[in-house]
């Protein structure tokens, strides 16, 4: 049996069954907690704890990572499990600094009030404020002077206002115009924040906001956002391996992935039970259990 705990990047390397089989993992180990198997339970949120704590700095690329790696390979070790850590170079967006915004002179609570786009680069300064209304605009001509982009000037807009056309490629016309020549802009949306990471470097800073902790009358805002390209990083996947006795030069592979999102700034960190850590802990539960 070979269990595999594969880094979130390198996951496009597995193979349909691999998913396969993880998701049989899964399977398995939720039949046995619905069998009443209360070790398990307990063993499995412990593990989730763990893995989901401010220790491990949302298991991103800030040292996380490599944290929740020699987490896992312990516990294989206590297994009995024979080890392997098998390091790989990434580029990766971090933002490991301040990550401060102000509007006027509101203050907004990073993580819950806004978050930074993955690609963002790192700004800092006051500036001006301008509406992009797209309504009033000529969609096909869009430049920086139709948008007003200047080096003294954030632009913002709202998300759900956007018209599709230009939502298709609009990550696209920001890196061919440099921003359209503006400081960097805000994406104010009424939907949820979700963040992401990115292993490209935009020309640009956005910041995505939500509508109900935006000043709309706001003239000014202040961004203090410190970001960091890491090229390379060498994170790792870690193995375990459990020797088969009745037909030992054949393989079963269970993956699952154990990075998330790391850290927004100093204080921000995101836990990612969903994603990953309880699939972590089910594997982490299938290789105990068969060893």
């Amino acid at each position: 049996m070979l269990v595999i705990p594969t880094n979130g990047r390198n996951l496009k390397r597995a193979s349909n069954a691999i998913r396969f089989l993880a998701a049989l993992g899964m399977t398995v180990l939720l039949w046995n907690v619905a069998s009443g198997q209360t070790e398990v339970r307990t063993d499995a949120k412990k593990m989730v704890d763990t893995l989901t704590s401010p220790t491990m700095s949302g298991r991103g690329y800030n040292g996380g990572d490599k944290l929740a790696a020699q987490y896992i390979l312990n516990q294989f070790a206590s297994y009995g499990l024979d080890t392997m850590r098998q390091p790989f170079p990434i580029n990766i967006n971090t933002f490991p600094g301040n990550v401060d915004v102000t509007i006027d002179k509101k203050k907004l609570t990073t993580g819950k009030s806004f978050i930074v786009a993955a690609q963002s680069k790192s700004l800092k300064g006051k500036y001006k404020l301008r509406y992009i209304d797209f309504s009033k605009l000529d969609t096909i001509k869009l430049d920086a002077k139709r948008l007003g982009g200047k080096r003294n000037r954030v632009l913002w807009y709202d998300k759900e206002k956007m018209p599709v056309t230009i939502r298709k490629s609009w990550r696209d016309m920001l890196e061919a115009t440099n921003g359209f020549s503006a400081a960097g802009f805000v994406e104010v949306t009424t939907g949820n924040l979700t963040m992401t990471m990115s292993q490209e470097l935009a020309p640009y800073t956005m910041i995505v906001a939500k509508d109900s902790a935006w000043n709309r009358k706001a003239k000014k805002i202040t961004v203090d956002i410190e970001q960091q390209f890491k090229q390379p990083y060498t994170t790792q996947n870690v193995i375990g391996m459990v020797r088969g006795s009745l037909y030992p030069d054949s393989f079963v592979v269970v993956s699952a992935h154990y990075d998330h999102l790391g850290k927004l700034g100093r204080d921000v960190y995101f836990p990612g039970a969903n994603d990953n850590a309880s699939g972590t802990a089910m594997m982490m539960q299938l290789a105990k259990s068969i060893s």
